[in-house]
């Protein structure tokens, strides 16, 4: 009965962070009128985790294709990229681990004023809203493709990977 009570607790905090995909941060502004980050540049801040938070890096892209510096995500998953102005943003989280050990999640941001959640379900949601095509490829295509995903793709993809875990789930009850 433990084991039911966590996957009951893992299926409600993966619902969650699927359903606020693109908006679970604040509804404050502020993160576009920092003090560091240069008039070109926008703000984007989150939380990458598996589970537990991601070890790596955190780089942006706009939807031109300009790319952000790599920015090492924090000790407790939070990162803080100031990524070049222009939304929608793909948020590519990896580590420089080779093989097995190589992780590499995806996220989806309109624009730069709400926090983004980076994990496995951010990155299947991506995958579903573009169609199950490969996410490497959709990264490096990114000022391509930017406007083939959007806002409503992702969120309707997000339901869609919450309702298939409630499925999931209730196949294990």
């Amino acid at each position: 009965m433990k084991s039911l009570n966590f996957k009951a607790l893992t299926l409600a905090v993966c619902t969650g962070a699927a359903l606020s995909l693109a908006a679970c941060g604040s509804d404050n502004d502020d993160n576009n009128t920092t003090n560091t980050a240069p008039a070109s540049t926008e703000t984007i801040k989150g939380m990458a985790a598996t589970g537990k938070p991601f070890a790596g890096k955190v780089i942006v892209k706009n939807k031109d294709g300009k790319e952000s510096a790599p920015v090492v995500i924090k000790a407790d998953g939070s990162f803080e990229v100031a990524a070049p102005k222009g939304g929608p943003y793909l948020i590519k989280a990896y580590n420089d681990k080779t093989g097995d050990q190589a992780v590499t999640l995806y996220s989806y941001s309109a624009d730069a004023k709400t926090n983004v959640n980076v994990n496995q379900l951010t990155t299947k949601a991506v995958f579903t809203a573009n169609g199950q095509a490969k996410l490497d490829t959709l990264y490096s295509d990114w000022a391509k493709q930017s406007s083939a995903v959007t806002q409503a793709k992702i969120e309707e993809a997000a339901k869609q990977v919450a309702a298939n875990l409630n499925n999931q789930f209730a196949a294990v009850n």
